[in-house]
């Protein structure tokens, strides 16, 4: 019993192990995630005034 207590034990440790790794991984792609939300947002921002002065080209 007690060896069955100390492999729980091991394995316990080894999944909060895993666990706190697995919150890194996450954090930095929320963070990832986040970035390329802002760098989609300014590629729409520099596409629409491309789009908005490509049609006062055009108008001219």
């Amino acid at each position: 019993l007690q060896q069955f207590f100390q492999f729980l034990e091991i394995e316990f440790d080894n999944v909060l192990l895993e666990r706190k790794e697995l919150q890194k991984q996450f954090q930095a792609a929320l963070k990832e995630h986040k970035m390329m939300e802002l760098m989609l947002d300014e590629l729409e921002m520099i596409h629409e005034k491309a789009t908005n002065k490509i049609a006062l080209l055009e108008s001219e």
